[in-house]
């Protein structure tokens, strides 16, 4: 989901989401921390969590990140913790998210 969110903000190519936070992915987030005005450090902790948080809308279980360049467009499960894009289950919990199917 993280790697979603720095496509959306055009820190990352699509083609560079491989649900896999690695050096790419650090250095994508201290670029996007950076933007933000956050300490560069790559780490998604509670500070870059909340400032994403900014940019999030919900409405029932739509949830919208408004990105810089991108718009996505998640929906919530009525179960805590899982959310869908174009159709891929997302686990997103304090230590990240999954994309089962990358």
């Amino acid at each position: 989901m993280w790697q979603y969110i720095l496509y959306a903000d055009n820190n990352m190519l699509w083609s560079e989401v491989d649900c896999v936070f690695g050096g790419g992915t650090a250095a994508a987030t201290r670029q996007w921390q950076r933007a933000e005005g956050l300490t560069a450090d790559g780490v998604v902790g509670p500070n870059t969590r909340g400032r994403a948080d900014n940019y999030l809308a919900a409405n029932g279980t739509a949830v919208t990140y408004f990105g810089a360049t991108g718009t996505l467009s998640f929906t919530r499960s009525s179960g805590a913790g899982y959310y869908y894009y174009n159709g891929i289950r997302i686990t997103y919990n304090r230590s990240g998210g999954t994309l089962p199917g990358c």
